[in-house]
């Protein structure tokens, strides 16, 4: 379920109050900060240090309400960090043409769940820019061919210009022949279920976690966007941004490559090896 402006505010608002009442916060910074990684275990011991007398269900609880306005983060099961200082969230930009592409099937399928991206959000990500954008529509509850449908048959005039091709479940064939040989290229498949993604009231988009993980499960329809450059992606958005990597383990569950996704970050050597042990 979306998070709601009102309910963004009330969590704003929350933090400013346990930051300026919270008389253990600036304990907690100045013992960790240093520190990639921080074990729940570490946390207990801590606050019942600071404070003998409280019992170990407060304790947790002080804990799940750092978590909770965002003091700490969790990056893997019983696994926090401090908040994450110069990363940021990855919030990309909406192209008007995606927006135009969204309100269409958003207006004509109101109660499909699906999510809308393109692959030109990856371009501060690479070294080579690909010469096509890829806009990638992921449709559940066995829709995608309905949608397929109203991009490919409808009134042409209504899609967003330069949008010269529309896959269903592409076929590596039609993506070597069709779609690399076009500058844009509308690409429509199945949504996993429960893959992590952002609502709102207007526009469902995937986290950057989901884009990470679908980028080395497909690597047929995300060809480009392989090798040296998928190396260079995953550490660009790990060096910039904040990434929950106990949720790019679990989707890529879903996705039946967990094996593979730990084996690959052990590669890269992005994460601590403790991070890695607690997401497999």
């Amino acid at each position: 379920m979306a998070i709601t402006i009102f309910q963004k505010k009330a969590i704003s608002l929350l933090k400013m109050r346990i930051l300026k009442s919270d008389k253990y916060i600036s304990q907690l910074r100045k013992k960790f900060k240093s520190r990639k990684e921080i074990e729940k275990r570490e946390l207990r011991d801590f606050l019942k240090a600071l404070n003998p007398d409280l019992q170990p269900v407060s304790r947790d609880r002080k804990i799940y309400e750092w978590m909770k306005t965002g003091i700490l983060r969790e990056i893997a099961s019983g696994v926090y960090q401090l908040e994450a200082g110069e990363k940021s969230e990855y919030i990309p930009t909406i192209s008007p043409a995606l927006n135009k592409l969204n309100r269409i099937i958003k207006k004509e399928f109101p109660l499909i769940d699906y999510c809308i991206w393109e692959t030109r959000w990856l371009t501060n990500f690479m070294h080579h820019i690909p010469d096509t954008n890829l806009v990638i529509i992921e449709v559940g509850d066995d829709a995608q061919e309905f949608v397929f449908n109203l991009l490919l048959k409808g009134n042409r005039s209504n899609l967003p210009a330069g949008r010269h091709g529309v896959f269903l479940n592409p076929s590596i064939k039609e993506l070597n022949q069709k779609v690399w040989n076009s500058k844009e290229s509308i690409i429509i498949k199945n949504l996993v279920s429960r893959a992590p993604v952002k609502k709102t009231d207007q526009i469902c988009l995937p986290k950057l976690e989901k884009i990470l993980v679908d980028l080395f499960c497909e690597a047929d329809l995300f060809a480009p966007f392989q090798e040296s450059e998928l190396d260079q992606i995953f550490h660009y958005a790990s060096e910039f941004y904040i990434i929950n990597w106990k949720t790019a383990a679990y989707y890529t569950d879903r996705r039946g490559k967990t094996k593979e996704f730990i084996a690959y970050l052990q590669e890269l050597n992005i994460l601590p090896k403790a991070t890695l042990t607690k997401i497999e």
